[in-house]
């Protein structure tokens, strides 16, 4: 007993002697930064719902609205009723608003939005069709440093899983809190820009469908070499058509001055056909004068009767000639009108051609 008395008091003493740990003041506490956290967690919540609070009661006064107006109608005409898919979105003043219709409260095939199915297919779908035109490679073409409200692949992505989550919840996409988050920085404060990109998302998801299913039909996609490639050939049979067609030009232009020519030549020999025949005819026409003057004067018609048949039958014979003459110039000018009207076809394929550059 009283050994074991003895060997406590010494185990007291040791214990006496021991120095206390040293606090870090520095480096918080594992439990103060778990309440953080959860602080943080919880405020975000009580943001969240009072949000989601504020977006219900304006769909419900939009919706409340819409309805009125639907009921009222335009003159008298039954309009139709809004849709599920019909469901106001938020502008940039933060007021809801309704769908954009064209004329007679019709919305078009292309203004037609996804529907909750076929969007649940495009969103993973539009993230294949980046990752297929990248084809291994860390970006998609070239950004510009000037275009600062530019979506990259990825975001383009998370703004599709927004959209979807807020199409399922029918609600609309929060883009103030969207323009906030951490891939999305250059929209910080800009919500309308990233609102502006919604219709090119929508595009990009049809897209993005509909070659997800002709892949699965067993249709190959192209891949963004494959497209340079192409972009490349058609760029070199561009060159080669706008070549074909100066050569075209050329070819028209040294054709009509061939054509030309020819009519300016044929022209000249008809005229100096027509002078002679002409003079040839005068000179008939001078002795048929003189031999009536003869016959008038002297009484002597029955010894030149056969002097005045003879003239007769010149005369006819020139008259047949200048018919002649005169089909032939016929000819001519059918000719030149038919050169005229090749003229004017070459003219229209050149101008078809460079058209079609």
């Amino acid at each position: 007993m009283p050994r074991a008395t003895k060997k406590r008091g010494k185990t007291s003493g040791k214990n006496t002697k021991a120095r206390p740990r040293e606090t870090s003041k520095s480096k918080p506490s594992q439990a103060s930064s778990k309440g953080t956290r959860q602080s943080k967690r919880k405020r975000g919540q009580d943001e969240d719902q009072v949000d989601g609070e504020a977006t219900k009661k304006k769909t419900r006064k939009v919706t409340r609205n819409t309805a009125d107006k639907v009921a009222k109608g335009v003159g008298g005409v039954t309009t139709r009723q809004p849709s599920v898919t019909d469901k106001p979105t938020e502008d940039v003043e933060g007021e809801m608003t309704g769908p954009t219709r064209g004329e007679n409260n019709v919305i078009s095939a292309d203004e037609q939005e996804l529907s909750l199915a076929d969007l649940a297919e495009a969103v993973p779908a539009l993230k294949k069709m980046h990752a297929r035109l990248k084809g291994g490679r860390r970006q998609l073409g070239k950004r510009r440093s000037g275009d600062k409200f530019q979506l990259s692949p990825s975001l383009f992505v998370v703004f599709a899983h927004r959209y979807r989550a807020a199409r399922n919840a029918h609600k609309c996409v929060d883009y103030q809190r969207l323009s906030i988050t951490k891939k999305s920085k250059n929209f910080k404060g800009h919500a309308e820009e990233l609102r502006a990109k919604e219709p090119e998302l929508k595009v990009l998801l049809k897209k993005a469908l509909a070659e997800q299913i002709e892949i699965d039909a067993g249709k190959l996609m192209k891949n963004i070499e494959a497209l340079e490639e192409e972009v490349a050939r058609l760029d070199v049979q561009h060159e080669e058509d706008v070549a074909k067609c100066n050569q075209l030009e050329v070819d028209i232009k040294q054709q009509e001055e061939q054509y030309s020519l020819t009519i300016l030549m044929l022209k000249e020999s008809y005229e100096v056909e027509i002078g002679k025949l002409q003079n040839e005819l005068n000179e008939v026409k001078a002795k048929n004068s003189t031999l009536k003057e003869v016959v008038t004067g002297r009484g002597k018609s029955a010894e030149l009767g056969g002097e005045v048949n003879e003239v007769k039958d010149k005369v006819a014979e020139l008259e047949q000639k200048m018919e002649a003459e005169t089909t032939r110039q016929a000819e001519l000018v059918a000719f030149s009108n038919r050169l005229a009207e090749e003229d004017r076809r070459l003219v229209e394929e050149a101008e078809d051609l460079k058209a079609g550059r």
